[in-house]
Parts: C-alpha cells; structure tokens; sequence
C-alpha cells in the first residue's frame, strides 16, 4: 500500500512477496514465466528439467559467485515453490547452500509443490544420499545398487507421490555426481543414537553387496 501511495513499481518480485497469500494467488509471480519457461522447454519424458543453478540465480538477480549464501538459496527454492514448481535438492531441506555451478531439477508436482516437513521427505533423502556415496565408490552406480537402494527406502518410508518423484529426480542428479561421506558424517554422528546407525551400516552393506561382491 505505501509503495503504490509512492508510486513504486509493485510488478517486482519483492513486492510479490510482500503480499499476504490471500492476495498472492490471483495475481502470477513476476518471474513465473521464466522459470516455467526453464521447466517445459527443457523437459524429458518423465516431466524433468536439468538446469543450473546459475541460470535460476541470474533470473533472482545475484550476481555471479562460487557459492550462494544460505539466504539466497533459500530464496530461490521458495521461488519455486511460489510459482508451483518442486525444485530437487531443496536447500530449505537439506540445509545446504547452492554452488553457482550445481545442477537442479524443476518439475511440475500434482498439488502442492512443497515437501511437508513431517513426513519422512528429508530422512528418506539423506538415506538416498548414504546409499549413493556406497553405490559410487568404485567408479560407478549399477542398476543392482540402485534397486537396492530404492527397495530399501520403498520399505522405510511411505511418500507421497510428489515426494516419490522427488527422490527419484534426486537419485538420477547423484547418479550424475554422488555425494562424499565428509559432507553427510557430522550431521549423522549428532542426529543418530548407536542402534540407529547400526541400522544404517546394514543397509550400506546390503547396498555394497547388491551385485555379489564388496569392491
């Protein structure tokens, strides 16, 4: 209201945000169709879209840097969410910071775009992650590692469709570049007990052995 008194330009982003919700959702997001534009021209069969964190960010208006700050990626997966698009890896969920040179995933979700925090989204990813640092240390992921993976987090966790679809958008991005225990053990160490993380080292090691052998 003080910016339309003052005559400012309220079609930006900001003044976007700045509107309560129940204003938001009849009036498009200023960066909508760049974003969308992003999600459906480079889209697969399966309905993803690789893209880099620099062209999101540029959109943003950031200026070039090696890694973003923990608030700007926080921006930029709220973004999406606000414009309707699931964006794989959250940083709102992982809890880690976009490098300018990452690669995401956008995809259309049915219903809402966000991961609800309760429901089991961010262990079953940091599982997916575990899985991925035993299946890539020799080189490579095979398909006997991966179904592994995916029975044993089929089992663990009941999903949502758009969180299932999530995690596979994540396993096919660290198939790509899987992750290195340094970046995971710290964050283990302090939310496990003993038993949990004996629990755990099974799956790994049923992860390792998925084609006959441990390498």
């Amino acid at each position: 209201s003080r910016a339309v008194g003052k005559g400012l330009d309220t079609t930006t982003r900001e003044a976007w945000e700045a509107l309560p919700p129940a204003l938001r959702k009849d009036i498009d997001h200023p960066d909508a169709s760049l974003w969308k534009a992003i999600a459906t021209t480079q889209a697969r069969e399966d309905g993803f879209s690789f893209t880099s964190i620099s062209k999101l960010a540029e959109i943003q208006g950031f200026q070039p840097r090696e890694k973003l700050t923990a608030t700007q990626s926080r921006s930029l997966a709220r973004t999406a969410e606000d414009i309707g698009l699931a964006i794989v890896p959250d940083a709102r969920i992982t809890g880690r910071a976009y490098a300018w040179s990452d690669e995401v995933v956008l995809f259309q979700p049915e219903g809402r775009a966000a991961a609800q925090p309760e429901s089991g989204y961010g262990a079953a990813s940091c599982m997916l992650e575990l899985g991925m640092v035993i299946a890539g240390a020799d080189g490579t992921v095979d398909p006997e590692e991966l179904g592994s993976i995916e029975r044993f987090l089929d089992d663990q966790f009941r999903l949502s469709s758009n969180e299932s679809r999530r995690l596979k958008a994540y396993g096919i991005l660290l198939g790509k570049k899987p992750p290195i225990i340094s970046s995971l053990s710290k964050s283990l160490r302090d939310a496990l007990n003993v038993d949990q993380r004996a629990m755990i080292g099974k799956y790994l090691v049923g992860v390792a052995a998925a084609k006959g052998t441990i390498d």
